[in-house]
C-alpha cells in the first residue's frame, strides 16, 4: 500500500456552516457549494503559500477531488464574482494559462427559514489570518521563568601552555 504524503487544509467552521457569499462585484447573494467550498480553500492556501500561482484547473479538480468540469465552473464563477483575481498568459503564443494573483475573503451568509421566509443572516468575513503561517512560540511556565537555572561553566579547552590545542 503507498502511503499518502499528509498535508491539510483549513476548513473554518465559518465557512462549512455558510451556503451563501457576497459578490465583491456586484453585491448579490450567490450560492455556495460545498464543492465550491473545497476549490476555495484550496485556491486560497495555494494562493497565500505561493503568492501567484499558475495551476491548471485539471491539477485544481485532483487536490479536490472533483471532475474539471465542477472545479472549472467554481473557479468561473468566483472570478466572475470577484472572489479570484487572475490575469492570461500566454506560452509560446498557443496556450493560454491564468496566473491566479489573488484569492479574496468570502462575505458569509447563512440561509435561515423555508419558501417565503428564507433570510440570508451575515455569518461574517473570514479573516486573512487563516491561512497565513504563524511561528510558534515557545512558552515557558512561569515557574521555571522564576528559578535560577544553572549554567556549568565552559570547558577550558586550553592547552598546559595556555595556548588553545
Amino acid at each position: 500500500m503507498q502511503e499518502i504524503d499528509e498535508q491539510f487544509y483549513k476548513f473554518p467552521k465559518m465557512l462549512m456552516m455558510a451556503d451563501a457569499y457576497v459578490s465583491r462585484k456586484t453585491g448579490e447573494i450567490v450560492r455556495l457549494t460545498d464543492a465550491d467550498k473545497n476549490v476555495y480553500v484550496v485556491m486560497k492556501a495555494r494562493n497565500e503559500f505561493f503568492d501567484n500561482h499558475y495551476d491548471k484547473q485539471s491539477d485544481i479538480a485532483e487536490m479536490c477531488n472533483l471532475t474539471v468540469r465542477k472545479a472549472g465552473g467554481a473557479i468561473r464563477e468566483f472570478t466572475k464574482h470577484g472572489i479570484i483575481e487572475s490575469s492570461k498568459v500566454y506560452s509560446g503564443g498557443e496556450h493560454k494559462n491564468l496566473k491566479y494573483t489573488k484569492i479574496h475573503c468570502l462575505e458569509l451568509l447563512r440561509a435561515e427559514g423555508e419558501g417565503d421566509n428564507r433570510k440570508h443572516i451575515p455569518i461574517g468575513i473570514l479573516p486573512e489570518t487563516i491561512w497565513q503561517k504563524v511561528e510558534k512560540k515557545v512558552v515557558v511556565p512561569k515557574a521555571a521563568q522564576q528559578k535560577s537555572i544553572y549554567t556549568p561553566p565552559a570547558p577550558n579547552w586550553d592547552d598546559e601552555e595556555g595556548l588553545p590545542f
